[in-house]
């Protein structure tokens, strides 16, 4: 199993440059209509709360209190519309403290390290791990929410398609607004105070 380093990574502006690419250039890189509008739905909801994501003094209050620095490697792809509905609260958090660095790891391009990971033995993403400066991990999130992990555990139990688990999940996001995964957001970053 490989060691997380950081040398395929990615910055956020960076990720976000590449699916924006994409998008704009699906049909030089023929990206089939399908993976288009996951990517373009995903883009949305990226900046849907980087644009309205309100500061928590809760939570800003536990980000001020990290003074070492700290990594967050995340691990996941710009298709993944779990992703797209959580981890932009994550790095919007982690922007508040200079002392801490965003490094996204594209879940396909390091198997080696994603297969470290595994949510009952698939390759679910998002995953966010914290790693103080000597790499030792401090803290760990994903793939989902809890409240969330257990819905689609109920929902599975109905024999349901893939597009209408799917379309559910999504749901439960919309009506939750982001507050379980601030929540479990907060009792992450709390981990990283010493």
């Amino acid at each position: 199993m490989g060691e997380i380093t950081f040398e395929k990574a990615v910055s956020f502006e960076e990720f976000l440059n590449k699916l924006k690419f994409k998008i704009e250039n699906s049909n030089i890189l023929n990206i089939d209509e399908k993976t288009l509008n996951y990517l373009k739905l995903n883009l949305q909801r990226i900046e849907r709360i980087l644009k309205y994501e309100k500061s928590e003094s809760e939570i800003d209050d536990i980000i001020s209190q990290i003074k070492d620095k700290t990594y967050l490697a995340v691990i996941t792809e710009d298709w993944c519309g779990d992703s797209a509905q959580s981890f932009p609260y994550f790095y919007l958090y982690a922007e508040k403290n200079k002392n801490i660095e965003i490094k996204i790891l594209y879940r396909d391009e390091n198997l080696d390290i994603m297969d470290k990971y595994l949510t009952n033995g698939t390759r679910s993403i998002p995953i966010i791990i914290a790693f103080d400066q000597n790499m030792k991990e401090l803290a760990k999130w994903g793939p989902r929410p809890k409240a969330l992990m257990n819905y689609v555990q109920e929902l599975k139990l109905q024999n349901m398609s893939k597009e209408e688990l799917i379309e559910k999940i999504h749901l439960w996001y919309g009506k939750d607004k982001g507050k379980e995964i601030k929540k479990e957001a907060k009792e992450f970053f709390l981990k990283l105070v010493k």
